[in-house]
């Protein structure tokens, strides 16, 4: 299976000869999960859809292509056995938002969407929220969604996901999963969403706002080459390396000049823009995930996360002391397959976070040809 979008499963099925020569094998998919040989060699088995229900189909090696097996729910092929048995997992995806109420403190549940919501960001008040929607309405570039924790309902932004509101909270910037991609920028309430080219990047990972609001932080890689960061005008224009070749920046300082993120070697570092030296941040562990830095500019929020609970820290810097700021657990966990995102808006201190949950049944199917 190739997946040619970072972080995402659309994808195609691909074979490769005992030379290397390649040859796609499929049309390009929404999702494509589970892979498998038939019994006599002839077929690849697949499972996958242009929607959210995965299904059965094989194709030739040379390219000929045909459905196996239709279900009521998604599944994804495991194995093939030599008598012809197939492993099948019948799975049901269950996306859950919840949030603090910044007026009540107290925390709501029901806050996603249809099947398929994954939380973005939090508002720099603390008051709404901003997921991505792969469910319900949303085509094949998803759907990016605002919705306030007041549990007022959801309002669609526009195609895209990994949103992230701008620093003044009036626009949401998404990575569009086109090829090339695009940046989408959506704003919240009256006006027009447009979308700005990324130049020379083939996959594009993360979008981080600068605080003057004009310009971006893209991660991404272009053709053969691994990720980066860049920074890219709003107004237009080719996006600009920025920092060493191995940075990848995640957050920005609000001077605008230091930028958080790790180096080749996974350390967490600041990129000093004006000199170009990096400098290693002490008190952060390997699957610290570095959200933003704090208000005051001395720290930054990091959170750590498995996928049944979440905290946020503040780590200082560059003394590397980490004070917990907050922690949330689901009370439901059955099927947690991903660490839960959280998120947290230092002034108000509210937060919201997500969880993805996949239920399922383990099949051993006869009789399939």
């Amino acid at each position: 299976m190739e997946h040619p979008v970072y972080a995402d499963d659309r994808g195609w099925v691909c074979v490769f000869d005992a030379t290397g020569e390649r040859k796609q094998l499929t049309r390009e998919y929404a999702t494509l999960q589970g892979l498998a040989w038939s019994r006599d060699g002839k077929e690849i088995w697949f499972t996958a859809s242009d929607s959210t229900d995965r299904q059965l189909y094989g194709v030739s090696l040379g390219g000929k292509q045909r459905e196996i097996l239709t279900t009521p729910q998604g599944m994804r092929i495991l194995d093939i056995a030599a008598d012809g048995r197939v492993l099948l997992a019948s799975e049901q995806h269950r996306t859950e938002i919840s949030g603090s109420d910044s007026v009540t403190g107290k925390e709501r549940h029901g806050l996603e969407w249809f099947d398929g919501s994954m939380l973005g960001d939090i508002s720099p008040d603390g008051k709404a929220i901003v997921f991505l929607e792969w469910g319900g309405p949303a085509g094949p570039l998803y759907l990016s969604v605002y919705r306030k924790l007041d549990g007022s309902p959801p309002v669609a932004l526009g195609p895209g996901g990994g949103p992230k509101f701008s620093p003044d909270g009036t626009i949401v910037a998404t990575r569009i999963v086109t090829r090339p991609p695009q940046v989408g920028l959506n704003p919240i309430g009256t006006g027009e969403s447009h979308r700005l080219p990324v130049g020379d990047i083939t996959s594009l990972g993360n979008v981080v706002w600068f605080p003057d609001g004009k310009h971006l932080l893209l991660t991404g890689a272009t053709e053969g080459q691994p990720l980066r960061s860049y920074e890219m005008d709003m107004e237009g224009g080719k996006p600009q390396p920025l920092g060493p070749p191995d940075f990848v920046g995640s957050a920005i300082a609000r001077d605008g000049n230091r930028i958080a993120g790790r180096n080749g070697s996974a350390e967490a570092v600041v990129l000093d823009r004006q000199t170009q030296k990096l400098q290693v941040i002490p008190g952060m562990e390997p699957h610290d995930q570095i959200e933003k830095w704090t208000e005051d500019g001395k720290g930054l929020l990091v959170v750590s996360a498995t996928p049944w609970e979440g905290r946020i820290y503040r780590v200082d810097i560059p003394s590397g002391k980490r004070s917990l700021l907050q922690t949330v657990e689901p009370s439901e966990k059955a099927g947690s397959t991903q660490d839960v995102r959280l998120v947290y808006a230092e002034r108000s201190k509210t937060y919201a976070y997500s969880i993805v949950r996949v239920l399922g049944t383990l099949y051993v199917v006869e009789g399939l040809e």
